[in-house]
């Protein structure tokens, strides 16, 4: 491991490393570090590396060109480009992760800046990363580089005597170390725990392990819950193995990533299918624990009917469907009644999970195409169009309203008729009342068919037969109301037809339409 530091102040570097496991580290050859003096690159008499910042601002900036400089004779000494960190407040945090990741590298060059910063055109051109070490400001970047340079030396092999030094400190696993105690085994009437002194090297591990996770749990919240992710998880779901044998399966085959474990639930997401997994305690651990979902095209299975309700109305979905799970040991099958067709019995393997969420997904994208489709068809017709289908129908309405009028009409018409002949019976003539009631009613029908008829050849001919009838045979006979009778009746049932069958022809162009 080589560290090629750029800086301004190179003997703060050479110095603050050259002792303890870092000195002892150099002199073995397991790490080596190079201070470059980027002064050395200015091409100014003064050796000034800083100017004034475009548009003002406070304090000075350093120059891009001995700063590029500086990097280049690095560079140049290497058959491939190092890989470069810019030491800045802008940066994402330094942790443990980290110096892991960057023990694998053969070379890193760390940046260090000075006064208000660097121009960022050099940064653009060769940094890699950016990486701060917490959110406070230092005068430059030299300590943080000693810092990230101490940690990371620690990852590679040699450097430190105890090669499980490194593995069971704090933050390797995301647990805060253990506490440690050395002699004498009484101080100030303090006594070591009585376990580290038996010797039991396997229940002295077990004990260690339960202190760092309280001190975890109690002091750093935010590593717990990165802590032992599938066991804490495991631990959580077997406590109702039947309800969430789905998710234990998906864990316990490694085809599970563990969102989020908590005392309240648990939520994974299945690393083929997507689709995500949740159980909680209470709606309000549901929604804690839907929060850290992306619900974008996502398949959801709940556990619990509060979360299927806070799933619909969170996202606003509607496709769910409810799941009953028969599960029992291959080598013994139990009776199972035969499937009606709304159960089916299938083994539980590892495409069973990939495969509902496809079947899912597809019937969601179906469901939004129809509905696109939908739109897209009613946004077709012309409002013009629109405009003349409901102006048909307040037509056909219309005409039906007339016909039953028309109807009720001229039953009155009839009744009065009636009512005529009978009032002519006190009329002093030789002609009968039921002679007045039908040449009433006759002259009613001739007067309808005349003003509504399309033709009124039936009228003209009806009236014609009934004064001629009435003129051969005279008043004395029935033969003549009786035919006035039949044709009014004639002309009254076609007048009622002709108005039916306008009504129906006009809904008919409408629906064709």
């Amino acid at each position: 491991m080589h560290y090629h530091v750029l800086t301004l102040f190179p003997e703060m570097i050479e110095q603050g490393m050259g002792t303890s496991i870092m000195g002892r580290a150099m002199e073995q050859g397991l790490i080596r570090l190079t201070a470059t003096n980027i002064r050395d690159f200015s091409t100014n008499k003064h050796r000034k590396v800083d100017d004034y910042p475009y548009s003002g601002g406070g304090g000075m900036l350093m120059n891009a060109q001995p700063v590029y400089d500086a990097y280049m004779s690095v560079a140049e000494g290497l058959d491939y480009k190092p890989f470069t960190i810019y030491m800045s407040p802008q940066g994402k945090v330094f942790n443990q992760g980290i110096a892991i990741d960057l023990a694998n590298y053969e070379h890193i060059v760390l940046l260090c800046g000075h006064y208000e910063g660097i121009d960022q055109r050099v940064i653009d051109a060769f940094g890699d990363e950016e990486i701060s070490i917490g959110d406070y400001v230092l005068t430059g970047g030299e300590l943080p580089a000693m810092v990230m340079i101490d940690a990371i030396s620690r990852m590679v092999p040699g450097v430190l005597k105890n090669e499980d030094s490194g593995v069971t400190e704090s933050f390797q696993e995301n647990l805060l170390e253990y506490p440690q105690y050395t002699r004498p085994e009484i101080w100030e009437g303090k006594k070591v725990p009585d376990i580290l002194l038996s010797g039991d090297h396997a229940r002295i591990d077990k004990w260690r392990l339960e202190k760092s996770e309280e001190r975890t749990k109690a002091r750093r919240p935010d590593l717990y819950e990165k802590y032992d992710l599938p066991g804490r998880a495991l631990e959580y779901l077997l406590k109702d193995k039947m309800l969430h044998m789905d998710m234990i399966e998906d864990i316990r085959r490694g085809k599970a990533d563990i969102l989020a474990v908590r005392e309240d639930g648990v939520l994974t997401k299945d690393r083929s299918g997507g689709v995500y997994r949740i159980t909680a305690k209470t709606k309000d651990a549901g929604e804690r624990l839907l929060s850290s979902t992306d619900p974008t095209g996502a398949v959801y299975v709940c556990h619990q009917k509060f979360v299927l309700t806070s799933i619909l109305e969170r996202f606003g979905l509607k496709n769910f469907n409810e799941c009953y799970q028969v599960i029992y040991p291959k080598k013994k099958a139990p009776d199972l009644p035969e499937p009606d067709g709304a159960v089916e019995i299938r083994e539980l393997d590892e495409t069973y999970a990939a495969n509902c969420a496809l079947q899912m997904q597809q019937e969601q994208r179906a469901k939004e195409s129809d509905q696109k489709m939908g739109q897209n068809e009613k946004k077709a017709v012309p409002e013009e169009d629109e405009k003349n289908i409901a102006k048909s129908r307040e037509n056909i309405r219309k005409r039906d309203e007339m016909f039953w009028i028309a109807l009720f009409s001229r039953i009155s018409w009839m009744l009065g008729a009636v009512a005529g002949g009978v009032i002519g019976q006190s009329i002093p003539v030789e002609l009968t009342g039921i002679d007045f009631c039908m040449t009433a009613l006759f002259v009613t029908i001739f007067v309808d068919q005349w003003r509504s008829a399309k033709s009124h050849i039936p009228a003209l001919l009806g009236l014609g037969c009934g004064v001629v009838l009435l003129l051969l045979v005279g008043p004395d006979y029935f033969l003549l109301p009786t035919l006035i009778l039949v044709s009014g009746i004639l002309l009254l049932i076609r007048g009622t037809m002709n108005s039916a069958v306008g009504a129906a022809s006009g809904e008919e162009a409408v629906e064709h339409e």
